[in-house]
């Protein structure tokens, strides 16, 4: 019979053998909560700065703690930085980024938002302030622009979808062909700043744009017999003393000048600005924008603050004539003239000492027979009141195929030879013939111009660097410059139906049936004759 003290004996063992059971599970409980995994923590997640300017830099850092991340990758961009705490970005616009942490116990993320500020280089597009007509009969496009940056700011200028070059305004293009056509300018490699402007360019044969510069008559010239000839009238458009070949840029810089063609040709004329600038005083006004120009004429008075004055030639029916001639015998091998040639005929430093070829520069009056380039003189004439004083240039019709302009506005062209075996041809150095260039004009001797013997014999030209006398004759320095500048269309029209095939084009017609529109005569405004070459004071009005 088991005693109350046996009884409390066995309950303390059997008490004791449940709590050591007890510890047991709780200590292996204790060593599986041990081996669970647990998820990576973001601790924080920021930036080097959160406002920053276009084209600068972020540097993203971050710790983790909890669990190894088996996965960590930056949004946008997906882009793996697993085991790395930092990452240098340059956002381009303001942009939220997004580092997401993960392995198999879960996933955390953390953001953070960099603002990015744009210039205001970026911020507005670039102002197109000029344009062509958004529907024209022009090939020369003339386009402005600004941009609201007051800072030096580079541009960069597109035609038709092509590859962006650098360029400045005003920026103007040249000979385009019918059709739709697109311009874009931007701030240099700034898309965002990107303008744009389309326009249409229809042809002159099917414009009603081109009815008063080119009209169909169906009349087609008859046989040139000296091989095919275009011919267009042109008024006298201006006087300077400028010379955009010789002196590009520089104003007064040259020779009293007076110009024929193109009004607007000045110190700051180019060869691309003369397709879009300025009217044309010769037959379909601006479908000829070429510029001519010639030292201006001379005579002399008996008034000592003003001991020269200007000898104009006639305007309307007798105004100076440009020719573009077959100057070689195969008339069907002459090319249409190649855009942006240039060039100087004749020597404005010959004198007396140094006479000029006939076939260069000839003088005649007007009432003398000739029968050949040897009745011809290389200086001005004496020619009579009532006469007429008529002076021709020649320009070399032969190019060398690569060259638009040289150094001396010469090298690049030249003269036809002749052999037995090939006739008049063109030189194996410059063997391109191209149309010949020819200006001729024509003055009247007055007896207000006649002074002080009745006749021309002291008449000069403003380049003459020689005194003129009685036995000294004014007008050995005679020469001429010559920018090309016709509508791609009509060039091309009077190239092929005029010059060669042979026939005789003359007040504007274009050999196709189709003829430029007559010139409007008008006077041209006439500075102070000073004479640079004489060294007397250089003051226009």
């Amino acid at each position: 019979m088991l005693t109350i003290f046996h009884r409390f004996f066995i309950t303390t063992i059997v008490l004791l053998l449940c709590a050591c059971s007890g510890n047991s599970d709780d200590s292996d409980n204790d060593s599986n909560n041990n081996d669970t995994e647990v998820a990576p923590v973001i601790s924080d997640f920021s930036s080097s700065a959160t406002t920053i300017s276009s084209g600068e830099s972020i540097l993203l850092s971050w710790q983790l703690s909890g669990g190894e991340a088996t996965s960590a990758r930056v949004n946008p961009g997906d882009i793996d930085v697993l085991g790395e705490s930092r990452l240098q970005l340059t956002p381009t616009e303001t942009t939220s980024y997004e580092l997401i942490v993960s392995n198999g116990a879960g996933t955390n993320a953390m953001s953070v938002t960099v603002t990015v500020e744009v210039s205001d280089n970026n911020a507005e597009e670039v102002n197109l302030v000029s344009t062509p007509s958004s529907v024209t009969i022009e090939s020369g496009a003339r386009f402005e622009f600004t941009h609201a940056n007051p800072e030096s700011l580079i541009y960069e200028c597109s035609l038709d979808q092509q590859p962006y070059l650098v360029c400045e305004s005003p920026f103007y293009i040249r000979d385009l062909s019918s059709g739709v056509h697109q311009f874009s300018v931007r701030l240099e490699e700034q898309p965002a700043t990107e303008s744009t402007f389309s326009w249409q360019i229809e042809s002159v044969f099917d414009s009603a744009l081109a009815e008063d510069f080119v009209s169909f008559t169906n009349v087609i010239p008859g046989d040139d017999p000296d091989g095919g000839s275009f011919r267009v009238k042109c008024e006298v458009s201006h006087l300077n003393y400028d010379d955009a070949l010789v002196h590009p840029g520089e104003q007064d810089a040259a020779h009293l000048h007076m110009y024929l063609g193109n009004n607007s040709t000045n110190y700051l004329t180019t060869i691309d600005s003369l397709a879009s600038t300025g009217e044309g005083t010769c037959e379909g006004s601006f479908l000829n924008r070429s510029g001519y120009w010639m030292p201006a004429m001379l005579y002399p008075t008996d008034n000592e603050e003003r001991p020269y004055e200007l000898v104009l030639p006639f305007q309307g029916d007798e105004a100076p004539n440009v020719y573009y001639k077959s100057a070689v015998d195969d008339s069907s091998s002459i090319a249409t003239m190649p855009s942006g040639l240039r060039m100087i005929s004749g020597n404005a430093q010959s004198s007396p000492d140094n006479i000029q070829d006939l076939n260069t520069i000839r003088w005649r009056c007007e009432s003398w027979t000739i029968t050949s380039v040897d009745d011809f003189v290389p200086h001005i004439p004496r020619c009579e009141v009532g006469d007429w004083v008529r002076g021709m240039v020649f320009f070399p019709p032969c190019w060398d195929g690569e060259n638009l302009v040289s150094t001396n506005h010469k090298d690049h062209m030249a003269y036809p030879t002749w052999s037995e075996e090939h006739g008049l041809h063109c030189p194996a150095s410059h063997p391109v013939a191209l149309p010949q260039v020819q200006f001729e004009v024509v003055y009247e001797v007055t007896a207000d111009n006649a002074y002080p013997v009745g006749d021309s014999r002291f008449w000069r030209l403003a380049s003459d660097s020689y005194d003129v006398d009685e036995n000294t004759p004014g007008g050995y320095s005679f020469h001429a410059d010559w920018m090309l500048s016709w509508h791609p269309e009509i060039i091309e029209a009077w190239t092929e139906h005029c010059v060669r095939q042979g026939r005789h084009c003359s007040a504007g017609q274009l050999g196709n049936g189709w003829q430029l529109a007559p010139r409007e005569a008008h006077d041209p405004v006439v500075p102070d004759v000073i004479m640079p070459s004489l060294n007397m004071n250089h003051h226009l009005h």
